[in-house]
């Protein structure tokens, strides 16, 4: 077991419930906070700035207007809001298509959260980490691949 667990370690790998893991391989170490690793994962992209604007509600996935810009945010934003004039507005499906960076960073997302974003009697509502439930209402505003 403690050859397994090396490895995990070695591979960065994420552990939610680590008493679960403990009772499985006897170890006490491994831990990662998941906004580090989605930070991470952010940094190492560099692909471009998405912004959602003009939505009356934050936990309704299917409001709001897609931006997209290939400048970083600082290049993106001044102190009143997103810049427009260095941001396209976009459909979500086109920027998906054909987009595996962007693919496999919304199944990462998706995948690795906790929080729940869903519709009840036509209310959006969230349970989990305001953080992990932002980037999983950005996660659902785009089609399944």
């Amino acid at each position: 077991m403690t050859v397994g667990t090396k490895r995990m370690v070695k591979r960065n790998v994420v552990v939610r419930k680590l008493d679960s893991l403990e009772a499985l391989c006897g170890i006490t170490t491994i831990s990662r906070t998941i906004p580090t690793f989605y930070r991470h994962l952010l940094r190492q992209d560099r692909k471009g700035t998405y912004s959602v604007v003009t939505s009356d509600n934050p936990l309704d996935p299917t409001r709001g207007e897609l931006s997209y810009a290939q400048a970083a945010p600082a290049e993106v934003f001044n102190e009143r809001g997103p810049d427009e004039k260095n941001m396209t507005p976009s459909n979500y499906e086109d920027l998906h298509r054909g987009n595996n960076d962007l693919g496999h960073f919304l199944n990462i997302v998706s995948l690795a959260n906790l929080a729940h974003v869903h519709q009840s009697e036509n209310e959006w509502k969230a349970h989990g980490n305001p953080t992990e439930t932002a980037i999983q209402v950005f996660a659902s505003r785009f089609p399944l691949q």
